[in-house]
């Protein structure tokens, strides 16, 4: 996921809010970012804001960027831009970040205040959220929250806050969406990404990424800034946190304990602004692909060679 900057007016307005947890911790020296070839790199024309990546019908994983110019969908194991009418038919206004869901694609407008909502694989629109409740909004995460129910959140930053929707799809497809409170994040949230099975929602602000559980409450762990947050799943119920720090580097942090695991070097010196991790296997990555936009580029990492170079669990790409 990318994580959109703020003005200086809603940093301001932040900074009046819930203080956030203090504790840092820090990867030790030996931990500095060791390199990770990437396994593809394909040229965005038009500077990508977002990413998202699904599994279509038929199996294979598509990945989706998107600019101001459009929508565009690559092959996600070979990075070969695919042609694709529907989605550069579709015309997101200064999209901040993207999320999918089962077969809907739900992209955050920062311009329009609001998030988006898309069928796939048409990009048939099917309605929007938060047009009256959000301001700047920025990250988003999307979760099962009950049966045919879903739970959204929103970094919205000019409200200084993570917003919470809940959704349902009526019997014609669209989406039926009403607030749900949410909770005050100090220094403005720029994106988020949640955890259900640990109960844990981080929130990136411009000086750290702090950790909450879903309810609003704040931990006691806190994390460096970052660029853009992406959270790795693993079989036997551990995993690890993405962070993309403000030059080229990921940082990787024990999904349970926060505790550092070392970083990898991701861009080759072009500054990483979104990423997406897509942890179901394909052909070309068996134990899934990390997805990220650097620079002008996107690039992909096979999940196996991260683990191996970082001397992560097995259990994780097996």
């Amino acid at each position: 996921m990318r994580l959109p900057t703020l003005s200086a007016a809603a940093l301001l307005l932040a900074a009046c809010t819930v203080p956030p947890p203090r504790s840092l911790p820090t990867a030790p020296p030996e931990a500095l970012p060791r390199p990770v070839a990437a396994a593809w790199t394909s040229a965005s024309p038009h500077a990508a804001t977002a990413l998202a990546s699904w599994t279509d019908e038929d199996g294979a994983v598509r990945v989706i960027s998107a600019s101001p110019a459009g929508l565009v969908v690559r092959d996600g194991d070979s990075g070969a831009v695919l042609a694709d009418a529907a989605a550069r038919a579709a015309h997101p206004r200064d999209p901040a970040d993207m999320a999918v869901f089962g077969d809907h694609l739900f992209v955050v407008e920062r311009g329009q205040h609001r998030a988006q909502v898309l069928s796939l694989p048409h990009f048939t629109p099917t309605g929007s959220i938060g047009a009256e409740q959000l301001a700047q909004p920025g990250g988003i995460w999307v979760d099962e929250s009950g049966p045919d129910e879903l739970r959204l959140f929103v970094a919205d930053a000019g409200n200084a806050r993570a917003a919470r929707f809940l959704l349902q799809f009526d019997e014609a497809g669209q989406v039926q969406a009403r607030a749900d409170g949410g909770f005050p994040v100090a220094a403005g949230p720029r994106g988020l990404v949640g955890d259900p099975a640990d109960n844990r929602l981080l929130v990136a602000t411009a000086s750290a990424v702090h950790a909450y559980d879903v309810a609003g409450h704040a931990g006691d762990h806190a994390l460096p800034p970052a660029a853009a947050l992406a959270l790795w799943t693993c079989p036997d119920g551990g995993g690890y946190w993405l962070l993309a720090g403000p030059q080229d580097g990921i940082a990787v942090f024990d999904r349970a304990t926060l505790a550092p695991r070392g970083g990898f070097d991701a861009a080759a010196g072009r500054p990483l602004t979104a990423l997406d991790l897509h942890a179901a296997g394909s052909t070309r990555f068996p134990a899934g692909a990390l997805y990220a936009v650097a620079g002008d580029t996107l690039v992909a990492f096979d999940l196996r060679e991260i683990a191996t170079a970082l001397d992560l669990a097995r259990d994780c790409v097996q």
